[in-house]
């Protein structure tokens, strides 16, 4: 079957709308197998199907000739099937998922709901009152973002919890990563402001932001500027 379906799941396959989603695959009993998320659902499933798919791997062999139906869920985006297909999983536990070690946890970026929030990325959604922005699909590109966006937005990563904590100033403050809440050198206000920015231009809101900061910038720059070149 894996090079052949039967002809009612070769009719589900050849239906199959290009659009991101998630797909259950079931078995004869209705009895759900594998839960997979997709860009492009009509590419991703029926590759399942195609000659040599997978280098003949013998766990999607077993998959695939077990399979008589396929379900699918469209949803807007990738980053929605992702956290839909999380929930299927849980909330299923496929046979296959588990037997493939697919059934993964993807990476959010935190931030902590704390007088002085703290930005890091982790893969356990708590109920906590954290902000949890995510899922993101390619670790690595999550990591590398998150390192520049302490840079640009100077939010603390460190596990103290202030300001009930007394700590030193360390190598974050130093290299420009942290505004020094430790030792009361941002006030609550003006910390809480870069924490908003950074939940914006992670939700999208980029030229938003950039253009307000970019304001900021130069209403900071122009006493010192009218002072250095008054005659």
């Amino acid at each position: 079957m894996t090079d052949q379906p039967d002809n009612p799941l070769r009719m589900k396959l050849d239906t199959l709308p290009s659009r991101p989603g998630v797909y259950l695959m079931r078995d004869k009993a209705g009895k759900i197998l594998y839960v997979g998320k997709a860009k492009n659902l009509r590419s991703r499933v029926r590759s399942y199907f195609q000659p040599g798919a997978f280098d003949g791997r013998p766990q999607f062999t077993a998959l695939t000739s077990r399979v008589a139906d396929v379900e699918y869920i469209v949803t807007q985006t990738e980053q929605e099937a992702l956290i839909l297909e999380a929930t299927q999983i849980k909330a299923h536990r496929p046979r296959y998922n588990i037997n493939l070690k697919d059934d993964k946890k993807y990476p959010f970026i935190r931030i902590t709901a704390e007088p002085y929030p703290r930005m890091f990325w982790t893969r356990d959604v708590k109920r906590d009152g954290s902000r949890y922005l995510g899922p993101y699909s390619n670790a690595r590109h999550m990591r590398t973002m998150l390192d520049v966006m302490h840079k640009v937005f100077p939010v603390r990563s460190c596990r103290y919890h202030l300001p009930d904590s007394k700590v030193k100033l360390c190598m974050e403050y130093q290299i420009r990563r942290c505004e020094g809440p430790c030792e009361d050198l941002v006030s609550q206000e003006q910390y809480r402001r870069t924490v908003d920015h950074a939940i914006r231009f992670l939700r999208g809101n980029k030229s938003g932001v950039i253009r307000e900061l970019t304001t900021r910038m130069q209403e900071a720059a122009a006493p010192a500027s009218a002072t250095r070149f008054r005659p």
